[in-house]
């Protein structure tokens, strides 16, 4: 991918160009037909203001509920964020071609998904490293990376053990810190009553305290159950999905 590359900063800037087009009309709607209400925005503009002073890269940690939840993790923040634009974890083109995914089949993953930011993870290899070698770039590279810990959508709530080891791996190979972030109101939305009955649903995104990976191997050296590789991913997950719903 070689971000430093004059070809990767044309695409980056075609990105900062489509995220800004999406996010007026993404906020131009949801402000129409929902009411939104976002806490820890402020916080978070300071929080990336350091890290790209400190050419740190940064993992935004949501919970998956819906297919929104990509838009509005980014969109609910004002666009002229520090870093920028924002990246996200996909999964590739053939994922996608599922009946379930209907006449979105089409746009998702490949060259789409690149264009607006979203680099796919490389399943089945049973190597980290190079299932997630793209966005170990990014964060080395001090970007913004957005990953679902969950790895799939799930309901407004989260059971220990849920969580998958990706951005554990992410967070400790590349010693990148981590904001968590809750999204709620998003799932199972009723459509008809949204457009005919303007009802206005309330949408929730939280913005959580940054967690310092630092902190956390600290904590976990001491624990002689941590000592594995996987073990120590999958908890840094949990930790991070149990700060999403605190």
């Amino acid at each position: 991918m070689s971000i430093g590359s004059q070809k990767h900063q044309n695409i980056e800037a075609i990105q900062i160009f489509l995220q800004f087009l999406i996010q007026i009309f993404v906020l131009s709607f949801i402000k129409i037909f929902f009411k939104l209400k976002i806490t820890g925005q402020s916080d978070v503009v300071k929080i990336l203001k350091e890290y790209k002073k400190n050419e740190k890269g940064i993992l935004i940690a949501p919970n998956h509920i819906s297919e929104y939840d990509v838009l509005l993790v980014r969109f609910a923040l004002p666009f002229l964020i520090p870093i920028m634009p924002m990246y996200y974890v996909s999964m590739t083109k053939e994922h996608y071609q599922n009946e379930r995914f209907g006449w979105r089949k089409y746009f998702y993953g490949g060259s789409l998904f690149k264009v607006l930011g979203a680099y796919p993870v490389y399943v089945g290899m049973r190597d980290y490293q190079a299932s997630l070698i793209n966005h170990i770039e990014l964060l080395e590279n001090g970007k913004a990376v957005c990953i679902f810990p969950e790895g799939k959508m799930g309901m407004e709530t989260f059971k220990v053990g849920e969580a998958k080891a990706g951005i554990g791996f992410l967070a400790e190979h590349t010693g990148t810190d981590i904001i968590p972030v809750q999204l709620k109101g998003l799932s199972r939305i009723n459509w008809f009553k949204v457009f005919f009955t303007f009802s206005r649903p309330m949408i929730e995104v939280k913005y959580k305290e940054v967690i310092s990976i630092e902190k956390v191997l600290k904590s976990l050296k001491i624990d002689e159950n941590y000592n594995i590789d996987i073990a120590r991913y999958k908890k840094i997950a949990n930790i991070t999905m149990d700060k999403v719903w605190e």
